[in-house]
């Protein structure tokens, strides 16, 4: 917990004339406030402080999903300090691709903005940052995402046949046995869910239509873990989508994947916060925001020109337009956060002047120097850490140097190292966090250091989530049935028969399991398949398929010849898109209609194991003998 010394050491910061004097423009009702000079921890600083002081809900919009993830843990460091009245910071991603494209947006995009919009329309974050194309969507009545999620609690009522059909409806998938987020299972009465947020899964028990008990458990074991009062289930979509298999779900568009045809949203980000009291915006950098948002729109014209149908939704049905996005802004109280005064959009103009904190590259001796130079001069120093090992090795430093100091923390929060050379008057203090550059602001004798200022920290290598969602596999709700047929890289088209659960090698598995002729079965791991990787493309086509394909063969028979490298060629692309399977090269030399492939499965770096039924029943690894065949 960060304790009250680290906010009453910024008074002189917050007490400056221009971040004074922005917070009393604000509060007399401006529309418009400038204010220039900042560094990016400094606009985070800036965000929560007037978040807290205001009361009001608030929005900062960025230019892209990168820069809002960038920001993000900045201004929850900073809501810690300024905690906002009703509740944290959220992201608002923007999707991933545009309405009109083939593939379905990523299934953790889907998760991520379904939570956000559910909790913002709640009335359960205070600050919400998104990127401008998230922020020029055109959103549904806030009651929507409401009615999305389901909390449950005991003795509450809730029809079993309803619970089942909603779950399947907001993107869970039903299994047998629940072990991953985004599942759920019924046994009878008993309704195991595992809501993507949720440390744990719950076990419901029904009684009819009533709710007897509701019990987290452990995933692993399946056994009971503790009661709980209540139990919130959050969507994994941000629209109620038809059930798989139903007659509903195969008449759905491609572009229905981003929330039906039927009729635009009414409603912009800016109006789905519970509160009615006027919104804040602050504007990362006007002029980029600006930009982006026209790129965004000459995007999505050539999108919609390139791959849109004749009766597709035009982009206005999906976006604001720019004289649409203009009215919305007004109705809201905008603060300008640049860090030089460019924009020049009129409204009252502040400067805060700030610069990256000093870099030492690991000369502890410089960085103690410029430290007591500063404290010598009525200064304020923070020294952050990333984590509690290096917070204790800078109070070492600092008792060795003796340089007074005072923790940021409580000591049960920094565990590990004690706080007797503490001292609760001292200028410096000591706290976590997030950032790695930090800032200084020369005219309030404030310097705030990164994590990476004082030791060099070896740049984290960005690797995909490993998050698996099976609710997400297909994410374009029109999940795969038992008897679609799919395309294999390696091993060419086989039938989808459904997924087991397999224990190989001590692990136990859900693994999706694929028929070749002569019963041959190819076992293909969800785990390896997350989106992230790009391993699987959904290409909607033709029906009818032979079911004469040999484990393995037709890619490399004759028949096959050239759909391996076509396959492969698009194997890491953003989608596999609309293309025919007529079109690939092996349709060629075979001619036969190949009709509706549901899946492009790509097998690099995938591990897949196949269990040949019809090939002696042995088995085979893809590392150990390429298309498993010897």
């Amino acid at each position: 917990m960060i304790l009250p010394a680290v906010r009453e050491r910024l008074d002189r910061l917050l007490r400056h004339p221009s971040v004074d004097g922005a917070l009393g423009e604000l509060r007399a009702g401006a529309g418009l406030v400038g204010l220039s000079g900042l560094q990016d921890v400094a606009k985070a600083l800036c965000a929560a402080y007037f978040t807290h002081e205001l009361r009001r809900p608030a929005f900062f919009l960025t230019e892209s999903n990168r820069r809002a993830e960038d920001l993000a843990e900045s201004v929850r460091f900073f809501a810690q300090i300024f905690p906002g009245v009703t509740g944290g910071v959220a992201v608002l991603p923007a999707f991933d691709n545009l309405p009109w494209d083939a593939q379905a947006p990523h299934a953790d995009i889907l998760e991520r903005r379904a939570a956000t919009l559910y909790r913002l329309a709640n009335g359960e974050v205070s600050l919400v940052i998104a990127p401008m194309a998230a922020a020029l969507w055109r959103y549904q009545d806030p009651y929507v995402y409401l009615t999305l999620s389901q909390i449950l609690a005991k003795d509450s009522e809730v029809s079993h046949d309803a619970l089942i059909k909603h779950l399947g409806s907001i993107g869970y998938a039903r299994t047998e046995m629940v072990d991953l987020p985004g599942q759920f299972a019924v046994r009878g009465g008993i309704i195991d869910v595992f809501s993507p947020e949720a440390l744990r899964p719950v076990r419901i028990e029904l009684l009819g239509d009533t709710v007897e008990s509701v019990r987290e458990f452990d995933p692993r074991t399946q056994r009971s873990v503790a009661p709980v009062n209540k139990t919130t289930i959050l969507p994994l979509a941000e629209w109620s989508v038809p059930a798989p298999g139903s007659q509903e779900a195969e008449e759905w568009e491609p572009g229905r994947w981003m929330g039906g045809t039927s009729e635009a949203g009414g409603s912009a980000l800016f109006e789905l916060a519970e509160s009615s009291l006027k919104p804040i915006v602050f504007l990362d950098e006007p002029l980029a925001l600006r930009e982006a948002g026209k790129k965004l729109q000459e995007a999505a014209t050539e999108n919609y020109e390139r791959h849109g149908h004749a009766n597709s939704p035009e982009v206005t049905h999906y976006f604001w337009s720019e004289a649409e996005w203009e009215r919305a802004l007004v109705k809201t109280s905008r603060v300008e956060l640049e860090q030089l005064n460019l924009a020049q959009n009129g409204g009252q103009r502040f400067e805060l002047s700030s610069r990256p904190s000093t870099r030492f590259h690991g000369d502890v001796a410089a960085c103690v120097g410029d430290v007591k130079s500063q404290l010598a001069s009525g200064g304020t120093v923070y020294l952050t850490a990333a984590s509690l090992g290096e917070l204790e090795r800078y109070a070492d430093i600092c008792r060795e140097y003796e340089v007074p100091y005072v923790l940021g923390e409580t000591e049960e929060a920094a565990a590990g190292f004690t706080a007797e050379s503490a001292t609760e008057s001292a200028a410096l203090v000591l706290v976590r966090a997030p950032f790695a550059q930090g800032v200084s602001f020369p005219e309030a004798k404030v310097t705030i250091y990164g994590n990476a200022d004082l030791f060099d920290v070896t740049p984290s290598v960005e690797r995909p989530s490993r998050k698996i969602r099976t609710s997400g596999f297909f994410a374009d709700f029109a999940e795969l049935k038992p008897g679609d047929y799919v395309v294999h890289v390696d091993h060419g088209i086989g039938q989808f028969e459904g997924l087991r659960l397999i224990e190989s090698e001590g692990r136990r598995g859900e693994f999706m399991l694929l028929r070749y002729a002569d019963d041959a079965r190819l076992y293909v791991p969800l785990e390896r398949m997350d989106l992230d990787h790009s391993d699987i493309r959904r290409a909607r086509l033709g029906s009818v398929l032979p079911d004469d394909f040999l484990l393995g063969s037709d890619l490399r028979d004759g028949r096959g010849a050239g759909m391996e490298q076509e396959v492969a060629i698009r194997q890491n692309a953003d989608i596999v898109g609309n293309k025919r399977v007529r079109d690939f090269p092996f349709h060629r030399a075979t001619g036969v209609d190949y009709g509706d492939v549901s899946l492009i499965l790509c097998d690099e770096a995938m591990g897949s194991r196949f269990l040949g039924n019809g090939l002696n029943g042995k088995e085979y690894d893809n590392e150990t003998g390429g298309n498993g065949l010897s």
